[in-house]
C-alpha cells in the first residue's frame, strides 16, 4: 500500500525532529491509523480531506483508494482526486511547509508549491530501474506502441535485462500510456510533470542495489535523486492479534521449519473443484485478507510465491524467504526481471 510506505518514510522524519503533516482522504487516514506507534500517536498531523464527487461519481461509498476499487473505476478515482487542488492550497497557503513530499497523481501540486516558496519532492515506492524506463522530456516521439516497452529504451546505456514483456506492456499501453475516461490526466503526464517540477527525487532504494539507475536517473533529470533505503518492515512494531491471525499462525506453528509456501494475492482466484479437500491435510487455503509480513517472517514458510510488487519483493529480502512470482501489472514486470538478474527471485515468465 503506498500510503503505508509513505506513512513509515515520513514517521522516520518525524523521528529526527522534523515536524510533519500527513494529508489524504478520511478512510485512508482511518486505516492507517491502527499502524501507527504509540510514540508517534500525537506527533504527526493528520490531514483529513473529503475526496470530492465531481461530475458523473461512479465511485462507492468509501471507495478512497485504489485497493477499494477495481481496474474500471481506478481513473474516476484520479478524476475526484484532482478535485482536491482547492483545499490542498489552502492548506499550504495557511500551514507554509518548508517541502512538499507528493505521489504522481497530483500533477498540479508543483506549480502551486513553488508559487508558494515550497520546495517539492517526487517520493513514489518504485524503485530505481522503474522509475528509469519511465519516458523522461526530450524523448516524446519514444515509446508510442506496445513492442516499444519490451526492450531497455534508449537513453538506458548500459546493459540489462529490466523491460517488460508482451502481455504485460499491452496493459501498460492502455493503462498507463493512453487514456480513455473523459476527464481522467493519462498516468505518464501526471507523472512527467510532477518529474519535471519537482527539485528532488525520491527513490526507495540505495546506491548498494541500484547505482547505475540512479545515477542515470539524476543524470536525466538534472535534478538530485535521493535514495531513501528500502525502508524494510520491523517485526518489533506492535500487531493486534486479531482471530485471522491467531487461526492462521496454529497452523503455520504446526508445520516443520521452511516446510511450507506461501502463495498471497489480491485478485480473486478460482481454485479447481475439490481442491481443498484434496489438500486439507497438508495445505490451507484463507478467503480473505491475511497478515503478508507476519506470514513471510514465520519459520516455516520456505518459499513465497506471489506478485512481484516492490514492497513485496523488500519483506521476502527481509525474512531472507526465496521467491516465485507471478506478474500481473503496473511495475511488477520490471521488479521481477531486475530482479532476476540478480537471481533475488524466479519469474517462470522467463
Amino acid at each position: 500500500m503506498l500510503c503505508l510506505f509513505l506513512f513509515k518514510f515520513f514517521s522516520s522524519l518525524n523521528q529526527q525532529a522534523h515536524t510533519v503533516s500527513f494529508i489524504s482522504t478520511p478512510c485512508n487516514i482511518d486505516r492507517l491509523l491502527p499502524w501507527l506507534p504509540e510514540n508517534l500517536s500525537s506527533a504527526i498531523n493528520f490531514v483529513k480531506l473529503p475526496l470530492p464527487v465531481v461530475g458523473d461519481n461512479k465511485l462507492p461509498e468509501d471507495g478512497e483508494a485504489t485497493t477499494d476499487l477495481p481496474v474500471e473505476l481506478i481513473s474516476y478515482l484520479k478524476i475526484a482526486y484532482d478535485g482536491l487542488k482547492s483545499p490542498v492550497t489552502e492548506f499550504l497557503e495557511s500551514s507554509k511547509p518548508d517541502w512538499v513530499l507528493q505521489d504522481f497523481a497530483a500533477y498540479w501540486l508543483p506549480p502551486i508549491s513553488r508559487r508558494l516558496g515550497i520546495k517539492t519532492g517526487f517520493l513514489r515506492a518504485f524503485n530505481g530501474a522503474t522509475l528509469g524506463i519511465l519516458k523522461p522530456s526530450g524523448f516524446e516521439e519514444y515509446c508510442t506502441c506496445p513492442a516499444d516497452f519490451m526492450k531497455p529504451p534508449k537513453w538506458v546505456l548500459f546493459e540489462t535485462p529490466v523491460a517488460f514483456k508482451l502481455f504485460e506492456c499491452r496493459y501498460i499501453f492502455h493503462g498507463f500510456m493512453a487514456e480513455t475516461t473523459e476527464g481522467n490526466v493519462p498516468d505518464i503526464h501526471r507523472v512527467g510533470r510532477v518529474i519535471d517540477g519537482c527539485d528532488a527525487i525520491f527513490v526507495r532504494c540505495c546506491y548498494e542495489y541500484e547505482a547505475e539507475w540512479l545515477g542515470m536517473i539524476q543524470d536525466l533529470h538534472r535534478k538530485p535523486v535521493i535514495p531513501v533505503g528500502v525502508l524494510p518492515p520491523k517485526l518489533e512494531e506492535k500487531f493486534e492479534d486479531t482471530d485471522t491471525w491467531l487461526t492462521v499462525k496454529k497452523w503455520l506453528d504446526s508445520r516443520k521449519t521452511k516446510d511450507s509456501s506461501w502463495f498471497g494475492g489480491y485478485e480473486p482466484v478460482e481454485l479447481p473443484e475439490g481442491f481443498e479437500e484434496r489438500t486439507a491435510g497438508r495445505g490451507m487455503v484463507w478467503r480473505g485478507w491475511v497478515e503478508q509480513l507476519r506470514t513471510l517472517s514465520h519459520d516455516s514458510i520456505g518459499l513465497a510465491l506471489t506478485h512481484p510488487g516492490w514492497g513485496t519483493i523488500i519483506e521476502a529480502i527481509r525474512f531472507s524467504k526465496p521467491m516465485a512470482v507471478l506478474v500481473f501489472l503496473n511495475d511488477q514486470g520490471l521488479n521481477a526481471s531486475h530482479r532476476a538478474e540478480e537471481n533475488w527471485v524466479y519469474d517462470p515468465s522467463g
